[in-house]
C-alpha cells in the first residue's frame, strides 16, 4: 500500500541572475551558456519541448529559419562589392568590401524583431506556467537588450530543475505540478523555504532528554541528618 500524498507549496525562482551566463559554473551553467550562445535555435527548441512537450525540431527550425532568411537576403542584396588580391613574397591576401543595402537592412531588422517577439512570447509562457517571478515588462526588456542572456537563463532554469514534458520536478527530483504544489509521499522530507525559520531535526515520537536523564549514572539522594540532640 502506497503512503498518502501530501501537497505543499514550494517557492520557485529563475536559476541565477540573467547576466550570470555560467550560473554556478557547473555543468548545467556552462552547458546552458554554450548552447544558447553558439546554437540558440537548439536551445529554444529544447526549452519548448521541456516546458510544453512541444516538437523541439519544429520550434528550433522556426527560430533558425527566421535568422537564416534575414541573413540570406542581406547578403544577396549587398552593393558595391569589391574584392582585391594582394601578392607578397610570403603570402597572398584577399580583401573584400561591400555595403549593406536598404533591403538587406530591412530584412535584418524584421528578422530581429520576429526573433524578439518569439522569445518574448515564449518567456511569458514559461513564467506563467511555472509561477516564476517577473512580469511582461521585464521579459520584454531582457529579450530586447540581451536575448542571449534571457535564453540562457531560461535554459538553465529548466535544465537545473529537471523540467520534462511540462512537469517541474525540482532540483531534488521532487514532482511538482505546474500550479506550484509539490507532490510528496507522507513521511518524506520536503524542502522548506528559509523564511519559515529553523526547525530541530527530531523525528516523530522522539523527545529530547535533559542532560541528567541522558546520563547512565544517577546521583544518589542526599540524606539529611538531625543534628539536634
Amino acid at each position: 500500500m502506497q503512503p498518502p500524498v501530501q501537497q505543499q507549496q514550494v517557492p520557485r525562482d529563475w536559476n541565477g541572475f540573467f547576466l550570470c551566463c555560467f550560473g554556478d559554473c557547473d555543468g548545467v551553467g556552462w552547458g546552458s551558456c554554450c548552447l544558447s550562445y553558439f546554437c540558440p535555435c537548439v536551445s529554444f527548441g529544447w526549452n519548448r519541448k521541456r516546458a510544453f512537450a512541444s516538437n523541439a525540431f519544429l520550434w528550433g527550425g522556426i527560430f533558425l529559419l527566421i535568422g537564416a532568411v534575414g541573413g540570406i537576403i542581406a547578403g544577396a542584396t549587398e552593393k558595391n562589392r569589391n574584392c582585391t588580391t594582394e601578392y607578397t613574397s610570403n603570402s597572398v591576401r584577399h580583401t573584400c568590401t561591400s555595403e549593406l543595402s536598404t533591403a538587406g537592412a530591412v530584412a535584418l531588422v524584421i528578422a530581429g524583431l520576429l526573433i524578439f517577439a518569439l522569445g518574448f512570447w515564449n518567456r511569458i509562457q514559461i513564467r506563467e506556467r511555472f509561477g516564476l517571478p517577473g512580469n511582461a515588462l521585464t521579459d520584454g526588456l531582457l529579450w530586447f537588450f540581451c536575448s542571449t542572456c534571457a535564453l540562457c537563463q531560461e535554459t538553465r532554469t529548466l535544465w537545473a530543475n529537471n523540467v520534462d514534458n511540462g512537469v517541474w520536478q525540482g532540483p531534488m527530483g521532487m514532482m511538482v505540478n505546474p500550479g506550484g504544489v509539490a507532490m510528496v509521499a507522507a513521511g518524506q522530507p520536503v524542502q522548506q523555504p528559509y523564511s519559515q525559520g529553523y526547525q530541530e531535526p527530531y523525528s516523530q515520537g522522539y523527545q529530547q532528554q535533559t542532560p541528567y536523564q541522558q546520563s547512565p549514572y544517577q546521583k544518589p539522594p542526599v540524606q539529611e541528618y538531625d543534628t539536634k540532640m
